[in-house]
């Protein structure tokens, strides 16, 4: 028994730009080329059309308003400010 907390993925489609290749899309979204060739069923060598649509499979992000502080945050149950305090100073 893991008791990692489960990353949820949602899937996200994104257009690509001019010169865009797996690679760069994968460096963009901190994501090995291998998987993002692998969900775009190509290879991580492979260049997109520009417009092209990409398939991205991201993990979920937090909903928050713009500006919102741990405390505010940490009103809707069941986080505590502390951990969400936590988190955000070690992504700093």
């Amino acid at each position: 028994m893991s008791l990692t907390p489960e990353i949820i993925l949602h899937k996200t489609q994104i257009k690509a730009g001019k010169g865009e290749t797996v690679a760069s899309v994968a460096k963009r979204y901190k994501i090995s080329p291998n998987i993002v060739a692998e969900w775009n069923k190509t290879t991580a060598a492979a260049s997109f059309k520009p417009g092209q649509q990409v398939v991205l499979f991201l993990p979920a992000r937090a909903k928050t308003k713009p500006g919102a502080n741990a405390s505010q945050i940490a009103k809707k149950p069941p986080t505590k400010s502390a951990p969400v305090a936590k988190v955000n100073i070690a992504k700093r």
